[in-house]
């Protein structure tokens, strides 16, 4: 068999791996729900100005400024990527570093609290708002209704 020197070699054809947008979805949303989290914890614990997030309320206080961020949350528009989207993002993350706070400071708002990392982790894990996410988040709406 002779090799024709201007011929290019034969390269065998190879498929791209498929494993599916699934994994890197749920980690890009992981990372967005973390960081959004860690944003809203700094935020919460930066404010200083003695306004709604004034950190000398205490857990009360954290409890109550959860359940008003929570209250103005659109979990429609979690997802979109716009102004929309991220400011939904961080809302998310402040209320779940909110209602942690919260629940360190005194357990009656640990139920807040768990309700929220479900949601985060549910988040984190499936990539939608549906199903144990949808519930937990009504779950914490329950939970600041009742108060």
């Amino acid at each position: 068999m002779t090799v024709d020197p201007m011929q290019p070699p034969s390269v065998p054809d190879r498929q791209p791996s498929r494993g599916g947008a699934g994994p890197l979805i749920a980690a890009a949303v992981g990372g967005l729900v973390l960081g959004a989290a860690g944003v809203g914890v700094a935020w919460a614990l930066g404010d200083s100005g003695g306004g709604p997030l004034d950190a000398g309320g205490g857990a009360e206080a954290d409890a109550r400024d959860a359940c008003e961020v929570l209250a103005r949350f659109d979990e429609e528009r979690f997802f979109d990527e716009d102004d929309a989207g991220r400011i939904a993002s961080y809302r998310f993350g402040l209320v779940v570093g909110l209602a942690e706070s919260a629940a360190v400071g005194d357990t009656e708002y640990e139920p807040l609290a768990d309700a929220m990392r479900t949601a985060q982790a549910r988040i984190a894990n499936v990539g939608d708002l549906d199903g144990e996410a949808g519930q937990a988040l009504a779950d914490a709406r329950e939970f600041c209704d009742g108060r």
